[in-house]
């Protein structure tokens, strides 16, 4: 019995058609994705930034969601996230740091946009 081995499926369409469908990634089996903004990456935060980052009132979903089920190491916990995340991440902290009028609050929040970029840099190098 010969066994397919490129990644592409026949299948019959409702038409009797045959049809080409593309498989979708697998992240357990297929080998990392070429572009390195797309790699998901651990990264450590402090409790004290996951709590500042949970209380961002522009926060995504989906962030929130990566926040939420971190795991915790040590004196704070793993985020799982790519480049894109953090980079969105780095605009909810800017634009709600820009808008808030608590001056204290708004200088931690300041502080944290540092913490994050410097996470960025560290993590996805340009």
């Amino acid at each position: 019995m010969e066994v397919a081995r490129d990644p592409v499926r026949h299948i019959q369409g409702a038409s009797g058609q045959m049809k080409d469908t593309q498989r979708t990634n697998c992240p357990m089996t297929d080998p990392p994705t070429a572009d390195p903004d797309e790699q998901v990456k651990a990264i450590p935060f402090s409790f004290e930034d996951r709590d500042l980052i949970l209380a961002l009132y522009t926060l995504e979903p989906e962030t929130e969601t990566h926040f939420k089920l971190a795991v915790v190491k040590g004196p704070g916990i793993i985020v799982r996230l790519n480049a894109y995340d953090l980079d969105q991440l780095l605009g909810e902290i800017a634009a709600v740091a820009n808008h808030e009028e608590n001056a204290r609050r708004a200088k931690k929040l300041d502080n944290l946009f540092d913490r994050v970029s410097e996470k960025f840099e560290k993590y996805f190098p340009r």
